[in-house]
């Protein structure tokens, strides 16, 4: 519930900001099954917002797990169901 609710409020939002979003190669995602979506690019924030107003189907994000403690983007996380990442030493 939180996650269409929350991807609503993200859409207005990006309406706001930019006249136009291109999502070049969009088409080739399927709609159903496995698939691992890889935002590689500098804005780090960004990237996985427009994937989750772009993409019809629901998204699990994987965030390094220190960001689960903060208060707000932690809220966020846990909510729309992220996964926490942790790292060797």
């Amino acid at each position: 519930m939180f996650y269409r609710i929350f991807r609503a409020f993200l859409i207005v939002c990006l309406d706001v900001m930019f006249r136009r979003i291109a999502a070049p190669g969009l088409e080739a995602v399927p709609s159903s099954g496995g698939v691992l979506l890889v935002a590689n690019h500098g804005n780090a924030l960004m990237d996985p917002l427009l994937l989750l107003v772009l993409l019809r189907r629901p998204i699990t994000f994987l965030a390094k797990h220190t960001l689960f403690p903060m208060p707000l983007v932690g809220f966020f996380l846990k909510r729309i169901g992220g996964l926490p990442v942790y790292r060797r030493h």
